[in-house]
């Protein structure tokens, strides 16, 4: 990591540049207790799921061997065909009849039926054939469901990958599938939607839209020391630790949240998402992807149906 002096350039004390080195030792604790967490909530899932295939494998077998044993069972006790019984009553009823013993020409023929042909009548023989203009027009074929191009239109890739939330040199194909999952889902950017900040934030804004989110976590400490709490506040501190791989305190901050304006609530789910994914929680995860995806207004509905796609949870 860079030398703390390169985020505190804006004549920090000496205490707070100790704080500062304090919050990023912090950090990486917390970053390290995630991954073990995370860690054995995947094995505990992994597991899980081996034992559900395991016994639907069981399941699938017992029903086969079933249902072979019943249909060699019903081949055995399967009767004669019934062919040689009715030639054999068909012969009987032949010898008991006396009409079976006429000649063939005695035998009566049916009249055939005939239908007499339809000329046409001297009025629709003077009636004129069907033009273009007197033809009904032909009905279109209607699509089943119509729907916007647009919203058929695959999603364009993030234009960031998600943060590398792993252990530096993990091999772990188990991370390295969360990784790639989180990667086709970060959909953030920022400024935040509806959010606009005063003078006394907007150095916060600078280091979130240049990335720089080490300095921009630095800031907001300084910020909460210097002034009252505020949501404003609370939504750059909360996507801050999102982007910082912090899942766990970006699903706190963002859940503390209360009474925010409208023009950040689809955000605020959609990021509330992320966190969630990002923390390994994939239970709340899943029930709050699934709302969003079904909101038909919602600003991160397709966004949200990709997840479904990405993890698997559309069945």
């Amino acid at each position: 990591m860079a030398n703390i002096d390169d985020y505190l350039a804006e004549n920090a004390s000496a205490e707070e540049r100790s704080a500062a080195e304090q919050v990023l030792l912090g950090l990486d604790s917390l970053k390290l207790q995630q991954k073990v967490k995370r860690a054995a909530a995947e094995r505990v899932r992994l597991q899980n799921i081996a034992r559900r295939r395991m016994a639907g494998a069981i399941i699938l077998l017992a029903i086969l061997f079933g249902g072979a044993a019943l249909y060699w069972r019903s081949l055995q006790m399967e009767p004669a065909p019934a062919q040689e019984s009715e030639r054999t009553e068909s012969l009987t009823n032949e010898t008991d009849d006396p009409s079976s013993a006429l000649p063939p020409e005695t035998e009566s023929t049916p009249v055939e039926e005939t239908v007499p042909a339809t000329h046409p009548t001297e009025e629709e023989r003077r009636r004129p054939e069907p033009t273009e203009e007197t033809r009904p027009p032909v009905p279109e074929n209607i699509p089943i469901a119509q729907s916007d191009p647009q919203e058929l239109a695959p999603l364009p890739d993030p234009l960031h990958d998600a943060p590398n939330t792993f252990l530096r040199g993990q091999t772990n194909t188990t991370d390295s599938v969360a990784q790639a999952r989180l990667n086709a889902l970060w959909y953030t950017n920022y400024p935040l939607a509806g959010l606009a900040l005063g003078d006394n934030l907007s150095n916060i804004g600078e280091a979130l839209q240049e990335r720089n989110f080490t300095q921009a976590f630095i800031r907001v400490q300084r910020a909460e020391r210097r002034q009252e709490p505020s949501d404003t506040l609370a939504y750059l501190k909360a996507y801050t630790f999102l982007e910082m791989g912090q899942g766990d305190e970006a699903a706190r901050t963002l859940a503390e949240l209360a009474n925010i304006p409208e023009d950040w609530q689809d955000q605020r789910d959609w990021y509330q998402a992320l966190a969630l994914l990002l923390a390994g929680d994939l239970d709340a995860a899943q029930v709050l992807v699934a709302q969003i995806a079904q909101e038909e207004e919602h600003a991160y509905q397709r966004e949200a149906q990709k997840a479904l796609e990405v993890y698997g949870w559309g069945g």
